[in-house]
């Protein structure tokens, strides 16, 4: 979390030129509580019958975050995904 929030404020120390590198912390509501997650493993949420599914209004904050992780960095579905890596 500290090196991903240095790499935030100071982006030029991971910009290339032969790719884009994005920084972001992907459980924020884990973070502001200082536990790895809030009510499951963030993780086990990126399963694609999990993402394609109906989400339940009763879905955690790691469902929901691994949903707009998803819409970021992908889709996962996407034969074009947005990105090849993540860390």
């Amino acid at each position: 979390v500290h090196l991903a929030k240095f790499f935030m404020r100071n982006a030029e120390l991971v910009r290339r030129p032969s790719f884009e590198t994005e920084v972001f912390i992907s459980n924020e509501a884990a973070v502001a509580q200082n536990t790895r997650y809030v009510d499951e493993d963030l993780n086990r949420c990126y399963f694609l019958s999990d993402l394609t599914a109906e989400l339940p209004a009763s879905a955690n904050k790691e469902r929901k975050r691994a949903r707009e992780v998803n819409a970021k960095l992908g889709p996962k579905e996407s034969a074009e995904p947005r990105c090849d890596f993540v860390i």
